[in-house]
């Protein structure tokens, strides 16, 4: 007998990140999925790709294309191995939080006004990010965005003000 390529217990998580993709699509334009084997070079399990070719003349001539989620077999893995704030599994977070990069991407004044919430939170300052990895340049609106959309009382209660941004905008 084969082995099983999804865990049963994955099946929901697959179903409610591939949900966040699809609602992905609706806000970004010339968007694509691609799920693949393994992790990136760098052990990440998602990435927001910018540099697919903008066109693909041999099997989809004159299809404009620019940006893709590329989701990897290991964001599957469960929440047992890999923990996110308020036990979100891991590709249900991978997935809204690379879909962060591609809105960050498409829209730089949303980032603008992401940092100034973050300000407000701080009493002026900017606070620490709601996660180590927010921390990273350019990870911050993607993480609080997870967060958001995965915890969102975790993200009211710590940061009120980014969690009205969030709620205005999504």
């Amino acid at each position: 007998m084969a082995p099983a390529l999804v865990r049963a217990d994955q099946l929901l998580v697959i179903t409610t990140a591939l949900t966040l993709a699809r609602w992905a699509v609706g806000r970004l334009p010339q968007f694509e999925l691609d799920i693949s084997p393994g992790v990136t070079k760098t052990g990440e399990d998602g990435v927001w790709d910018t540099t697919v070719p903008t066109v693909d003349p041999i099997t989809q001539p004159g299809v404009v294309r620019g940006q893709q989620l590329k989701l990897f077999a290991n964001a599957f893995r469960g929440s047992t191995d890999l923990s996110r704030p308020g036990g979100a599994e891991p590709a249900v977070w991978i997935v809204i939080h690379e879909v962060g990069h591609g809105l960050a991407l498409a829209n730089k004044g949303l980032v603008t006004q992401f940092d100034a919430a973050l300000v407000r939170d701080g009493g002026g300052k900017t606070p620490e990010p709601v996660t180590d990895y927010g921390a990273k340049a350019g990870e911050g609106f993607p993480e609080a965005l997870a967060l958001f959309f995965a915890s969102p009382a975790i993200l009211e209660r710590s940061r009120p003000a980014t969690f009205a941004f969030m709620r205005a905008n999504f």
